[in-house]
């Protein structure tokens, strides 16, 4: 699944029936025919999401102390920068059981 504007696209590759599992290759359509989930809001999620990533690189903490303590310091708080960084660029996009949606069969697309 990737996140797009106000889209979710979805790629199936298999599906699992039983005890068995089939190779696909299925694209999710919404009702109104176009590629992916249409996710109201998505955009405004998006640009919180950089905001928060480009706020958290900005982050500088440059040490005039060149104490094996400062550097640690340092240290730790760039692993922390990291870590938030990747935090905030995950997205969670709920969609409701039950929600129709049209699926395309790739392979035969290619085929005609």
């Amino acid at each position: 699944a990737d996140l797009n504007g106000e889209r979710l696209a979805i790629k199936i590759n298999s599906i699992r029936y039983r005890n068995s599992l089939f190779p696909v290759e299925l694209s999710v359509f919404d009702l109104d025919g176009l590629d992916g989930i249409y996710i109201p809001g998505a955009i405004t999620r998006d640009v919180a999401k950089q905001s928060a990533d480009r706020a958290a690189q900005q982050i500088d903490l440059t040490t005039i102390n060149p104490s094996i303590s400062a550097q640690a310091a340092s240290a730790g708080i760039e692993a922390a920068k990291t870590l938030f960084s990747k935090k905030v660029k995950l997205v969670k996009v709920t969609v409701k059981a039950g929600y129709q949606v049209l699926l395309r069969d790739e392979k035969q697309k290619q085929s005609n």
